[in-house]
C-alpha cells in the first residue's frame, strides 16, 4: 500500500528475513511530506544535505551517491563499520526533520523510506547514474554536473 497522505502509516516496507547491518550497499529515498516541493529552498537542501553528511560520519557510512529533488532524496550508501542502515536512516531524517521543523515548524518527511541492499559491487555504478540522472530526466537541468544538490562530485566522473 502507498499513500500520499503524510498523516496515514502503512506497514513497514523493511524485509523481515533481513537484518540491516553488515557491510552492504544500500540505495535510500523519502519523499518529504505530502510530496510538497520543500528543496526547492536552498537552505533547507543545505541543512539536508549537511544532515546527510553527518549521519555518514556518525554510523560510518561512505556516500557513493545522493540527489536531493524538489520533493524527494535518493541515497547510495555503503556501511563501512557493519553499522545499521535503518538506524543510520532514522538519524539522518531525524537530524534534517529536526532541523527543518524548528526553521519552518513544519514537518520534513513522510513517513518510512524505500531501500534496496544492493547484492553486488556490479549494482553500484548503474544505480549512481541512475540517482545523478535524476535531474536531467526532471527537465531541472541539461547536464548532471550542472545540478547542485547530487554527488559527492568526485564520484560523478565516468
Amino acid at each position: 500500500m502507498t499513500t500520499d497522505d503524510p498523516n496515514q502509516l502503512r506497514q513497514s516496507p523493511r524485509l523481515r528475513s533481513f537484518g540491516y547491518t553488515g557491510n552492504y550497499a544500500y540505495h535510500f529515498g523519502s519523499k518529504t511530506r505530502g510530496s510538497l516541493l520543500l528543496f526547492r529552498d536552498e537552505e533547507a537542501a543545505k541543512r539536508t544535505l549537511d544532515a546527510l553528511e553527518k549521519a555518514c560520519q556518525h554510523y560510518a557510512f561512505k556516500c557513493l551517491a545522493y540527489c536531493l529533488m524538489p520533493n524527494h532524496v535518493h541515497v547510495l550508501a555503503q556501511s563501512e563499520s557493519g553499522k545499521s542502515a535503518e538506524e543510520f536512516m532514522r538519524y539522518f531524517k531525524q537530524l534534517s526533520g529536526y532541523a527543518y521543523k524548528k526553521r519552518t515548524g513544519q514537518h520534513l518527511w513522510q513517513v518510512s523510506y524505500f531501500d534496496h541492499v544492493l547484492r553486488s559491487e556490479e549494482a553500484i555504478r548503474p544505480i549512481a547514474e541512475y540517482i545523478w540522472a535524476n535531474p536531467v530526466r526532471a527537465g531541472l537541468v541539461t547536464g548532471r554536473e550542472d545540478y547542485p544538490y547530487s554527488g559527492p562530485v568526485e564520484n560523478m566522473s565516468p
